[in-house]
């Protein structure tokens, strides 16, 4: 088909199907191309997995509607070999009238580009994960510090009940020593019993008129008793409220042991399965104060 022509103006024909003319813009190119082969729109989008709205913007030649040019490039070079067109004429012609169209340089990156939100969105999703890390190490850092906590409100009770009962004896002690200083004929018998009876004191000679000695009652600490069986060999160590021992060493198998004492006692067993314990006749639950090398190290009291 020939153009209209004036008279003496050489005919004017369009470019051959595979060149574009020095006029025609890559985008006016692809769409004549595209209907001289009778594609429409949506197939070329299907083929090339391209936006439709893309394909229309670049037939329009919008390039500032368009992505950063390096994907415009792409788009032209995907979309010129699709169609069978020389592709550097495409990009070349692109090159000149993106400067001119838009006066920034071909390789300028446009601030709507794809690519920024994605660097922003990698950016962010780093900072999040760091702070998620550091709440979870700080929750876990606030965890042990109220475990730590716990631990040692449970222990503190027990502790004070020794201290108590520590305090308790050595008070009853002091009482019967200072008794029996003010009377050394009756020493032993107050330190044994804790009690001077008036036949006692009469036979001694030191009651000599109701009024001359005075009746002291010191009432005696509590015994309370152990009992362990033995399965088998086991290393022992009890000592009573006053920290005496009262059983010490390697015991044999099969052997039943008997002690009697002011407690809280301290009590030593390795290993502790080989031994049933009883206090003041109550069985007492080893397993619960048994350490994982087998030995069992705690106090006992009333």
């Amino acid at each position: 088909m020939e153009l209209n022509k004036t008279p003496g103006t050489p005919a004017v024909t369009p470019a051959a199907s595979g060149t574009m003319g020095n006029i025609q813009r890559p985008g006016e190119r692809l769409k004549q191309v595209r209907l001289q082969q009778g594609h429409s729109l949506k197939d070329i989008s299907r083929e090339l997995n391209i936006p439709e709205r893309q394909l229309a913007l670049l037939e329009a030649d919008d390039y500032k509607a368009l992505p950063e040019p390096a994907f415009v490039k792409g788009y032209l070079r995907n979309y010129g070999r699709y169609l069978g067109l020389e592709v550097p004429q495409l990009v070349s012609r692109f090159e000149e009238l993106y400067t001119s169209d838009t006066g920034l340089p071909s390789n300028h990156a446009l601030e709507n580009s794809p690519l920024k939100p994605l660097g922003r969105l990698e950016a962010k999703r780093g900072r999040r994960w760091m702070r998620l890390l550091w709440w979870l190490l700080l929750a876990g850092l606030l965890l042990g510090l109220a475990y730590a906590v716990w631990l040692y409100r449970a222990a503190e009770p027990a502790e004070h009940s020794a201290h108590n009962d520590s305090e308790t004896s050595s008070a009853m002690v002091a009482i019967a020593s200072a008794t029996t200083a003010s009377s050394p004929a009756i020493s032993h018998t107050v330190a044994t019993t804790g009690v001077l009876s008036h036949t006692e004191a009469v036979g001694t000679g030191i009651l000599n008129t109701p009024a001359a000695v005075p009746t002291t009652s010191v009432t005696p600490a509590a015994q309370d008793s152990l009992s362990l069986v033995l399965s088998g060999p086991v290393t022992v160590h009890i000592s009573d409220a006053q920290g005496k021992t009262l059983l010490e060493g390697a015991q044999e198998s099969g052997k039943t042991l008997t002690v009697t004492g002011v407690s809280p006692f301290g009590i030593r067993l390795s290993p502790a399965a080989n031994v049933q314990l009883r206090f003041n006749g109550e069985r007492v639950n080893l397993p619960t104060f048994t350490r994982p090398d087998g030995a069992a190290d705690f106090r006992l009291s009333r």
